[in-house]
């Protein structure tokens, strides 16, 4: 199966669990506000976007110096690979078999098509909140995420528990969809591990998710399930060490903080904030 059907068949998966998120957390109404007001939905977007374009940077400059990055990691980097299993030795092949087989088919779907949903669902609910200040912060939070993991990708080497412990840890995503094998290949290397990027925004939106809860109070529940299970998997599935996962905890955190920092920051400044509330709110209907 090629890169493209892979992609295909995930984009599709994610979007119709993103799109039921979306209907049940944020509701027809708010979601048709733009058809009904197209100008402030034009005014929203406005005013985020040089938020949106911070992260489109932070993105675009880790792909484009991707090799580059790894190549300076394997000069100056520090091969931490025999450290992390020293401290947790077969902690996740315990892990492994403390749930049921069937525990596969979860993991593998959340790890697939729930990790992206949680991430993406912010960007779009928030556009739709009465202030557009948590959808700042996730905007930053997220390239914070991406920027601090990547330079720390670059200074420590690490191999994931599934290429140490060949035949001792089982690979049940593989097992499950074998085609993702295509997908994650082709965006990521298997020294990229410490930290778990996939904690840290997992994290990220979890934290936002709570600071939102009086706006999108159905979404939390959602938001801390598909987080926890999140963080989960990349362990049941010998993708990431605990060690990966307690510093993802951090990193997430601490992409928050920083989000929270330089939001609060610009709009002091008043640069990027020339619109008062009332020309950035919906009218919505109940």
């Amino acid at each position: 199966m090629s890169l493209l059907i892979v992609t295909g068949i995930v984009a599709l998966g994610t979007a119709a669990l993103l799109g039921a998120l979306l209907v049940v957390c944020v509701g027809p109404s708010h979601l048709s506000a733009p058809l009904r007001e197209p100008e402030v939905f034009k005014r929203r977007l406005y005013n985020v976007a040089p938020f949106l374009v911070v992260l489109v940077l932070v993105l675009g400059i880790n792909k484009g110096l991707h090799d580059v990055s790894q190549d300076i990691s394997w000069v100056v980097g520090q091969n931490v690979t025999g450290v992390l299993y020293g401290i947790e030795g077969e902690f996740l092949i315990a892990l492994q078999n403390a749930f049921p087989e069937q525990a596969a088919f979860y993991f593998s779907f959340i790890y697939v098509f729930g990790y992206v949903a949680l991430l993406v669902f912010p960007m779009i609910a928030y556009l739709f909140s009465d202030s557009l200040h948590n959808l700042k912060v996730t905007l930053i939070a997220y390239a914070a995420n991406y920027g601090i993991g990547v330079l720390m990708y670059t200074l420590f080497i690490a191999y994931g528990p599934r290429n140490v412990m060949d035949g001792l840890l089982s690979q049940p995503m593989y097992e499950v969809y074998p085609e993702v094998m295509f997908l994650t290949s082709a965006v990521n290397t298997n020294t990229n591990v410490f930290p778990s990027l996939h904690t840290s925004l997992s994290v990220t939106a979890m934290i936002l998710a709570l600071m939102s809860h009086r706006e999108f109070p159905r979404w939390t529940p959602f938001a801390l399930l598909l987080g926890t299970s999140v963080v989960i998997s990349t362990m049941y599935l010998g993708i990431h060490w605990l060690t990966d996962v307690v510093v993802g905890v951090a990193l997430g955190a601490l992409a928050v903080y920083i989000g929270e920092y330089v939001v609060n920051r610009a709009d002091r400044s008043g640069l990027l904030n020339d619109l008062d509330d009332d020309q950035l709110s919906f009218t919505v209907s109940d």
